[in-house]
């Protein structure tokens, strides 16, 4: 709130914990906060401790081997940290340059987001050196020089260049700006804007003389100001101009590392002690925080909202404050009750026996004294006796403090009359509970409501006993409880009672005694004690047995019924504008593919708006987990899709789906088929064999390449493609509009439970690739030997309806058969000679004197594209290919 509205605009409201809520999407909870439960835990006693959190390894993809001397790490936000890993392999660097690029959640595990790729045919041996900047994209500088600019929402790279900036680029980013250093002709700061997603290269606005010192080793930009750390001292730049401010003196020592809060609140690290320094406005302060022991070369380090990351070999570390839950004592709790009630001072209360550790105990009305004290007896049993001019606290189940003899009973008074020594009577059995049942605030289930029981078997008592604890247990605490106050409700049926001489004066309730009477021996608590005028003890007891307060019972914990809060993520959307698979989509429109990257993903919403992004309107909506969706990490190349490739495979991640096998002849009759590629260039592939490695990703391999038209693109495939699994149950159809065909639409994929306007917006222009023809196939013809003239012949597929039956021809598919054929001056395809348009069946002459026209002579080998025409989207998909006779 104070950053929101202003330290001096904030209302305190001290001594009253309340929650802000800040764009929290109402429409899942009925629009009101009432149907939102929200769980907090306040602690009242707690202790903090700056130190290691958590640590999180950054896998491997085979054949790739991680070298994260050179990663970038950041802050991503609510708890997460995205980290970029080049890519080595067998000691050298992958061309194109590319990085692996993961997000690690707040819970330490790793979402793959892909292989990023610069497209750089050459580049340094080590690709990375420099900082990573979130969230929105990244921007990593490289030892060349070159600055790369990374977005999350897709798998691609775009990489700037600006002529002949080399060296050690260290850069960061505010907003569309960039900042880069370079040593070239002396070190020199230079500023370029890009505007995201538009493609092309940076615009360079500005640059300024670094003052003459060496290496940069941080740049960091927070509001108008340029920060950048070097030898020796912190320099201050205008963000704009570039202009030099001022410079601050650094601690003695080598800092490397650099995060930025506030001009008063600034943190650098410490590169060979691996300490952290904090510069509050005037002075340097030793924090305290160290980092492990590693070697002063390259490395990442951020500081944010408390937590230190740090990247080093192939682990990311994770330092912060942890705030851990302090137990009370039982005689803390009991002390501050009775000073509540503001009749007592710590001098009239003795405590000291209540030693045991409490978890939580919840007050939740205002009551008398007894009646907050009376729940803790309960769950550790003491007395509350009057022990002089204090009341003493006494723990039960203690050590006998006197001896009775038979002689001492039956204490009477001078002319009395003798009398029963010891009486002792019981309840009925029938009254006592057969079972005992306390509910209780669970430890183990985030403070659920817990419950455990004991039971009497060998009775014929029937009742139960349940107790309502507000107070924190675990399930192993509470069963010993509850055991405890079942044995204690049988044991103290009996009532004892006896008389004792003026000399046992001292003892007190509350106290044990052993009482050897004539008939036998007891073991007694002192529930109660009458002085008597001339000094005799009127006593009541109740028996004690040490061992009743020692339970032996064990609990199983329960599961949270809320459990733990699920992350849900942003959603991968994949437009599919794919050949046409199924009947049903002979219509304009597309499939498109949802899915989350973590468990917690809910479903989502995919929503279009039609006026520059003013509304949204909701397209689709798509369950959880959604589509089996991931990325490959490797490309391969075939020779033919004639037969099934048993050579290529594909090594993919699939963040929170998992593919499955199929057999041969499943995959046949087109189960197991993938979307393999970007857009497009999607091809479509039958997949038999599915392989789970140790490493989470999977292996696919025994691929039937180039299905529906597809084996134009089965040699098009990068590193970092996507691949998603065609099941109609989890990609719906997206119904379009012939009118659509060409036109850019803005989508945004909202999961659910968020808010449009947070989504970020995705561009996709459908073709109506469903709605081409394919490729026709098998170009043949023949040139007369005496004219010359060609005759060309082939032969057509369909889109729909192609299944194999007997005597059947294929349909066509389309209102009427026509087609376009393309003559080209060679195999680049790039000079067009002759066009035959709008053939209505499947063949065309190509006479000697359009030859000589076209090429000047009779032509031996053809360059041709064939295409068959749709009445509603024009051409389809072409065969390209040559004839030579």
């Amino acid at each position: 709130m104070q950053a929101t509205l202003g330290a001096a605009n904030t209302p305190a409201y001290r001594g009253l914990a309340y929650i802000v809520f800040n764009d929290f999407a109402l429409a899942p909870y009925g629009n009101s906060l009432a149907g939102a439960q929200v769980k907090a835990e306040v602690v009242k006693v707690g202790g903090s401790v700056f130190g290691y959190l958590r640590g999180a390894l950054v896998p491997s993809l085979e054949p790739v081997t991680v070298n994260t001397y050179y990663a970038s790490v950041s802050y991503f936000g609510d708890g997460e940290f995205l980290v970029f890993v080049p890519q080595f392999k067998y000691g050298g660097p992958i061309y194109p340059i590319s990085y692996k690029g993961y997000r690690i959640l707040p819970d330490a595990s790793q979402q793959y987001l892909g292989i990023f790729s610069t497209g750089w045919l050459t580049g340094s041996a080590s690709p990375c050196f420099g900082n990573l900047d979130v969230p929105g994209f990244a921007v990593v500088a490289e030892t060349g020089g070159r600055i790369i600019v990374m977005t999350l929402n897709g798998d691609r790279a775009t990489f700037l260049n600006d002529q002949g900036w080399f060296g050690a680029a260290r850069v960061a980013k505010a907003g569309d700006d960039f900042f880069a250093e370079y040593p070239a002709s002396g070190y020199r700061i230079a500023r370029w804007s890009y505007a995201q997603g538009l493609g092309g290269a940076a615009t360079f606005l500005a640059k300024s003389a670094v003052p003459s010192y060496s290496d940069c080793d941080q740049l960091e930009v927070f509001g108008d100001i340029l920060y950048r750390i070097g030898p020796g001292f912190l320099t201050k730049f205008d963000k704009t101009s570039l202009i030099f401010l001022s410079q601050i003196a650094l601690p003695t020592g080598i800092y490397w590392s650099l995060d930025v809060h506030a001009d008063d609140d600034i943190y650098v690290h410490e590169a060979a002690g691996g300490r952290i320094y904090h510069w509050d406005g005037s002075s340097w302060t030793n924090t305290g925080m160290l980092t492990p022991s590693w070697s002063t070369a390259n490395k990442t380090f951020r500081f944010n909202d408390g937590v230190l990351t740090v990247s080093i070999s192939n682990w990311v570390f994770f330092y912060g404050t942890t705030t851990s839950i302090q137990t009370v004592t039982l005689a803390s709790i009991v002390q501050a009750e009775c000073l509540s009630s503001k009749l007592l001072t710590l001098g009239d209360i003795d405590t000291t026996e209540l030693t045991q550790a409490v978890r939580g105990y919840r007050v939740s009305a205002v009551a008398a004294l007894r009646s907050a004290i009376e729940p803790l007896q309960g769950s550790w049993p003491f007395d509350v006796v009057q022990h002089g001019y204090t009341i003493r606290f006494k723990l039960r189940g203690s050590a006998s403090v006197a001896t009775i003899a038979a002689s001492e009973l039956d204490a009477r008074g001078v002319g009395d009359a003798p009398g029963v020594s010891i009486t002792n009577s019981r309840e009925m059995d029938l009254i006592l509970p057969a079972r005992a049942r306390i509910t209780y605030l669970d430890a183990d289930r985030d403070y659920d409501s817990g419950e455990q029981y004991a039971e009497r078997l060998n009775t014929a008592a029937t009742n139960i006993q349940s107790i309502e604890m507000a107070i924190v247990l675990t399930s192993a605490e509470a069963a010993a409880i509850v055991e405890r106050l079942l044995y204690l409700y049988w044991m103290e049926r009996y009532d004892i009672s006896f008389s004792l001489p003026p000399t046992r004066q001292v003892l007190e309730s509350g106290d044990v005694i052993d009482v050897q009477a004539t008939e036998a021996n007891y073991n007694l608590r002192l529930a109660e004690i009458t002085y008597e005028q001339d000094g005799r003890l009127s006593c009541k007891a109740k028996y004690n047995s040490s061992a009743t307060y020692v339970p032996a019972a064990l609990g199983v914990a329960g599961v949270p019924s809320s459990g733990n809060l699920a992350l849900s993520g942003d959603p991968n959307t994949l437009f599919l504008d794919i050949p046409c698979i199924l009947s049903v989509s002979d219509q304009p429109g597309f499939p498109v593919a949802m899915s989350g990257y973590t468990a917690g993903w809910n479903g989502g919403t995919l929503y279009k708006s039609a006026d520059g992004e003013q509304t949204w309107f909701d397209v689709q909506g798509f369950a959880a987990p959604g589509a089996v969706a991931g990325v490959v990490s490797n490309a391969t190349t075939i020779l033919t899709t004639a037969l099934i490739d048993k050579s290529s495979i594909l090594v993919c991640a699939f963040p929170n789906s998992a593919p499955y096998s199929a057999t041969e002849l499943a995959v046949m009759n087109g189960a197991n088929l993938f979307a393999y590629g970007w857009s497009g260039r999607w091809e479509l592939m039958g997949v038999q064999s599915v392989e789970l490695q140790v490493d989470g990703t999977y292996l696919l391999s025994s691929l039937h390449r180039g299905r529906f038209g597809t084996e134009q693109y089965v040699n098009t495939h990068e590193a970092g493609d996507s691949i998603v699994l065609l099941d109609a149950n989890t990609i719906p159809f997206v119904l379009s509009d012939l009118n659509a065909i060409g036109v850019a639409g803005a989508y945004r994929s909202v999961t659910l439970g968020k808010t449009v306007d947070a989504a970020s917006t995705q561009t996709f222009t459908y073709s109506g690739g469903n709605l081409k023809p394919l490729s026709p196939v098998y170009l043949n013809g023949n040139r007369h030997p005496t004219t010359n003239d060609w005759t060309l012949t082939w032969i057509r597929r369909t889109r729909i309806g192609g299944e194999w039956r007997d005597a059947v021809d294929a349909s066509l598919g389309e209102a009427s058969e026509l087609y376009d054929v393309e003559i080209y001056s060679s195999s680049a395809y790039t000079t067009l000679k002759r066009t035959f348009a709008s053939l209505a069946s499947a063949t065309t002459p190509y006479t000697s004197a359009q030859q000589v026209t076209d090429f000047g002579s009779n032509q031996a080998t053809l360059y041709v594209k064939v295409y068959q025409l749709s009445a509603d989207v024009g051409r389809g998909y072409p065969l390209t290919t040559s004839i030579t006779r």
